[in-house]
């Protein structure tokens, strides 16, 4: 069998946290929040952007439900790059 150079980006993790509001500014309360597209823009000269759905398992461990003042926190997700929450 040939083989493959296999590339493996780490990053560090952390908490991420945030408030869920209505259009009318209402905190919403009890809703499950789940970190499940990150996006991160590459440095330097290249435009490029890295997009991806993070596997169920952490999907699963990082879920987050918020409070009575809407706030939630979403536990050891990639520190770098954006969240689209859900």
């Amino acid at each position: 069998m040939p083989s493959r150079e296999v590339r493996i980006r780490l990053y560090d993790v952390r908490d991420y946290r945030g408030r869920l509001v209505s259009a009318d500014g209402k905190p919403i309360a009890g809703a499950e929040v789940k970190p499940l597209n990150w996006r991160k823009r590459a440095s330097g000269e290249s435009q490029t952007t890295e997009h991806f759905m993070l596997p169920a398992e952490l999907i699963r461990q990082a879920t987050g439900r918020t409070g009575d003042d809407g706030t939630f926190v979403l536990r050891g997700v990639p520190g770098e790059g954006g969240w689209r929450p859900r």
